[in-house]
């Protein structure tokens, strides 16, 4: 009888080890394959498509902004760019975004490593060559009426949102004066 008991104990100790060693596989596989997933990530996974046309992102702006009497915001920038995310993020949150979605239509134009789309970047007087992220402000005819020139926003991870918010508001203020 003993060796019987003895027999069971040692099936269940061995039903257990397997057990527990089949559950430790499947979570190393499950934490496996997250940590890929998270390391793994196209460009397409920022705000800057690689495969957007800023010309015809531009033209569709244009027709929208006349429509809605609002101007043209050109946002120039790339994925690798921390403060291009940033900024992001902060035209995405109060108050910034109805400041801007109530002035501007705005147009993201992937920049890449400063090799994509510089013909159209070079159409508004290089606003990148100081630093991204860039904007420039258009009406819908193309006239330029802002043009980043001076890194205003290429720190824009160290500036506080007050700051950012002041510095949209008084490039705001000039464009609806026509300045």
């Amino acid at each position: 009888m003993q060796a019987i008991q003895d027999s069971i104990l040692e099936a269940i100790k061995a039903t257990r080890t397997n057990t527990t060693v089949i559950y430790m596989k499947r979570l190393i596989y499950i934490f496996i394959f997250l940590f890929l997933s998270s390391c793994s990530s196209s460009s397409e996974d920022g705000p800057y498509s690689d495969t957007a046309d800023p010309q015809a992102d531009y033209n569709t702006a244009a027709v929208l902004a006349k429509a809605t009497n609002r101007n043209i915001m050109l946002i120039f920038g790339a994925n690798w760019c921390p403060d291009c995310r940033e900024f992001d993020q902060q035209l995405k949150s109060s108050p910034l975004k109805e400041l801007i979605d109530t002035n501007y239509v705005t147009v993201k134009v992937n920049v890449g490593d400063f090799d994509e789309n510089m013909d159209f970047v070079s159409d508004f007087d290089n606003p990148v060559s100081k630093g991204i992220p860039s904007i420039v402000i258009t009406d819908s005819d193309k006239q330029v009426y802002f043009i980043t020139k001076a890194r205003e926003l290429s720190s824009i991870r160290n500036m506080k949102k007050s700051a950012v918010i002041d510095f949209f508001q008084e490039v705001t203020q000039k464009n609806n004066k026509g300045d």
